[in-house]
């Protein structure tokens, strides 16, 4: 039993520890494990928010939108080692543990202002509130004008790809749905993503990607072809799920294709604004 014992230790240590502490990035197996808890996590964040009569809509998206660049906040500053004077607790920060840190800094005032009855701009104030507090911080970390520049560049392609795919999917193609938030919000999110990694990776070059499918494609094509890939699977994305899903399902699976591209994409141009 102590070579299975030291065999699962050594695997843990080898996919999910190592990566974590040494900052090494992804792998195929912490990325499928990851990935399957964001699956039962929105699976059981919809349940219990349906559970309490929580309704999914456009007011809960908008101010919820505040956690989630805060997110990205809290990742970046980790890279910076904002957060070292915590010692080992700084790794709640970093993937996937930060998914809970965050869920619990929404949450909680979430039934706070459910159950007082409040309306659910307090929760929006309150996100502001600790996004404008980490914003000072980060502001207190850039060093250099360099870094200004391309956090400008990163999110100036990041705008205009989103704008032009905008253009094509409602006048274009007359797809009207994509005036609404819930669904052009997420393909910004990752057009952001996409942008900063594109900044980073093909105009910078001193920086990698870490993410598996990513670091795969950039192995084939040239790195600008991200932006035009994520911006057409997001959207396609948000297209199918309208097609397949409706009511609460649809806005949690949204809700979380938005967390997956506005909260890295958010962490990545931050990265630059501070460590250039």
């Amino acid at each position: 039993m102590e070579w299975i014992r030291m065999s699962v230790s050594g695997f843990v240590n080898k996919y999910y520890i190592e990566p974590l502490v040494e900052g090494t990035g992804y792998n195929m197996v912490n990325t499928v494990t990851y990935l399957f808890i964001l699956v039962v996590a929105a699976f059981l964040v919809y349940k219990i928010l349906n559970k309490l009569e929580i309704d999914l809509d456009r007011e809960l998206w908008i101010n919820l939108l505040p956690f989630v660049f805060l997110g990205g906040f809290l990742r970046a500053l980790m890279d910076v080692g904002f957060f070292d004077f915590l010692g080992s607790f700084r790794y709640l920060f970093i993937t996937p543990l930060i998914f809970f840190i965050l869920f619990l800094m929404a949450f909680i005032p979430l039934l706070i202002v459910h159950y007082f009855g409040l309306k659910d701009r307090y929760l929006g104030y309150f996100g502001l509130v600790l996004l404008f507090g980490f914003s000072i911080a980060v502001v207190s970390e850039i060093t250099s004008s360099v870094g200004v520049r391309y956090f400008l560049i990163g999110v100036g392609l990041a705008i205009l790809g989103c704008f032009i795919t905008y253009l094509v999917l409602t006048k274009l193609l007359n797809l009207d749905r994509f005036k609404n938030i819930m669904n052009w919000s997420p393909v910004f999110g990752h057009s952001l993503d996409a942008s900063s990694t594109t900044v980073a990776v093909g105009i910078i070059g001193t920086f990698t990607e870490q993410h598996v499918v990513p670091a795969l494609m950039f192995d084939y094509f040239t790195v600008w072809i991200f932006i035009p890939f994520k911006l057409a699977l997001s959207a396609a994305t948000i297209y199918c799920l309208d097609e397949v899903f409706s009511g609460g399902w649809s806005w949690i699976i949204k809700f979380t294709v938005l967390v997956v591209g506005l909260g890295p994409g958010t962490r990545n141009i931050l990265s630059l604004l501070m460590t250039l």
